[in-house]
């Protein structure tokens, strides 16, 4: 299977990367995001939640720079096969989440003893953005 770099949409890499970023919002805000502070365990402590606060920035563009490197390998995985659409694209994301993502997160979660609904939330946020990001690099390629 080859994967030439060259020939990735350089566009639709921060495309996917962006909206990948914004499932993130949408996942961790306005859905889950009261819930993910209560199994985490920050419920009532402002100080914590101020200090995360006060590192937002960094922290999203360090979430970006991954982001975008999980779209450069989602483009070059889909760019070997030329007749690549959205539906591949959401097929790819889906199963890099299954042979990755899902077993990584499960893995980090249990070692690190987080509620099972918290690992579910950020198993359902990284299926979301896979699939999110395949669509549109198999659909713009």
């Amino acid at each position: 299977m080859p994967f030439d770099l060259a020939a990735v949409n350089w566009l639709a890499v921060p495309v996917a990367a962006l909206a990948a970023f914004m499932v993130g919002g949408i996942v961790y805000g306005a859905v889950f995001g009261t819930a993910w502070v209560r199994l985490h365990g920050y419920e009532g402590k402002t100080e914590l939640l101020d200090a995360m606060k006060k590192h937002q920035g960094r922290t999203f563009a360090i979430m970006f720079a991954a982001y975008l490197i999980m779209a450069v390998v989602l483009a070059a995985v889909l760019h070997a096969d030329p007749a690549s659409t959205w539906v591949t694209g959401v097929v790819a994301g889906a199963i890099l989440w299954l042979g990755v993502g899902l077993p990584e997160t499960t893995i980090q979660n249990a070692a690190h003893h987080k509620p099972i609904a918290a690992g579910a939330i950020d198993l359902a946020h990284q299926l979301a953005y896979l699939c999110v990001a395949g669509a549109i690099l198999g659909a713009w390629h």
